[in-house]
């Protein structure tokens, strides 16, 4: 029960906040200094995909999932130059 607690509790806060971080994040990267900002969340959207594409079973969901932070780090770098 504590498990599913902990975990509901993550979400919520997770929901909450990543939205407001990312807005403010988009924000801030409009400035050169902080540009640094979107190749963290690159590299921690890089982590997380390898982690959920090493557990997953289905090949469609590994092969969306690399492609989605494909494109995710294109529009990256691609905004850079």
């Amino acid at each position: 029960d504590w498990m599913g607690i902990i975990s509901s509790v993550g979400c919520i806060i997770h929901c909450l906040l990543m939205p407001v971080l990312l807005s403010s994040a988009a924000s801030f990267t409009a400035h050169e200094e902080y540009r640094w900002l979107d190749f963290l969340f690159l590299a921690i959207a890089a982590i997380a995909v390898w982690f959920s594409a090493r557990k997953t079973n289905s090949l469609l969901v590994r092969i969306i999932l690399i492609l989605a932070w494909a494109v995710f780090a294109g529009s990256i770098i691609w905004e850079e130059s």
